[in-house]
């Protein structure tokens, strides 16, 4: 449900949603796969017009087999107002912090018998090691009435995390780009077809959606992950409800098409997004000047 969360995807994105945003995600992918992908994110946004921009908080938790990763950023974007609508550059700065299990990971010449674990590679640890390591990104984002547009690459200097001497992970830059058209059906009902490519320059991934929204209540849509034999993933279904003025809700499922879906359950997500819709930090108020004549 990348749509519904594009300040996770672009730190140029922050203040868009016209108030202070808040959402709120857990993602188990491939469910029944031992060491399957697990990943929470928090984030919060705001515009700020006394900076002519936004600013922005995110906490995200990522988990798979024995490695687990945190991060936590703060980014700002200016927003410059022009006659084609909005457009924003941002920057997010923040660490990278890394956590390796090495008694989950197993070697050829180690020996586990017993509750034993002697991996005897002087390169693997017996227990959990972590490492940080800063990490910046950078977005450009466009919006106006009748779609959107973002372009943002996170870990610009391709964030390493250093474990031991021998031992070092490392995550490249990764190139994001976002695209949104509106199209409006009728008074009561709207689609948004999407696009999202995501790559590393070795590895690239496209997703194509379509979310629907009926009476500005109802949400649903269907996604497709993947654009050759390698790398199709999935079909994602999703709904959602914007229970009141603040509150939005929503959650979907991934039905495998790889290989691996012959050894997992699916993939599920719960979004949750609350906006506080009250006009916050618009300035300060011009000075009140009373005429006695009409007090």
């Amino acid at each position: 449900m990348y749509m519904m969360n594009r300040y996770d995807l672009n730190p140029a994105y922050a203040g868009f949603d016209g108030s202070l945003s808040t959402t709120a995600t857990y993602r188990t992918q491939w469910d029944g796969l031992e060491g399957h992908p697990v990943s929470m994110n928090i984030n919060a946004h705001m515009p700020v017009y006394l900076f002519n921009g936004a600013i922005g908080f995110k906490l995200e938790r990522e988990s798979l087999g024995a490695l687990s990763t945190i991060r936590s950023s703060a980014s700002y974007n200016y927003v410059r107002d022009t006659d084609y609508g909005l457009f924003s550059g941002g920057i997010s700065v923040g660490i990278l912090q890394g956590t390796l299990d090495g008694s989950l990971l197993r070697a050829r010449s180690g020996v586990y018998e017993n509750n034993i674990i002697v991996h005897n590679d002087p390169v693997i640890p017996n227990n959990i090691v972590n490492g940080i390591s800063p990490a910046i990104g950078l977005g450009f984002y466009h919006i106006n009435d009748y779609f959107e547009f973002g372009l943002a690459v996170d870990n610009v200097l391709n964030a390493r995390i250093k474990f031991t001497n021998d031992l070092e992970y490392e995550e490249k830059a990764t190139f994001k780009a976002f695209f949104e058209y509106y199209l409006p059906i009728n008074d009561f009902l709207q689609v948004y077809p999407s696009i999202l490519v995501k790559s590393d320059l070795v590895q690239t991934q496209l997703e194509i959606a379509a979310k629907i929204e009926f009476e500005d209540d109802i949400i649903g849509g269907v996604a497709f992950r993947g654009y050759n034999a390698n790398s199709i993933d999935a079909i994602g279904i999703f709904g959602g409800l914007r229970l009141n003025a603040n509150l939005t809700i929503a959650y979907s499922y991934d039905i495998g098409l790889s290989q691996l879906n012959r050894v997992h359950n699916g993939s599920h997500e719960i979004l949750l997004n609350y906006n506080l819709n009250k006009l916050i930090g618009a300035g300060i108020p011009q000075k009140v000047i009373y005429n006695p004549r009409f007090l």
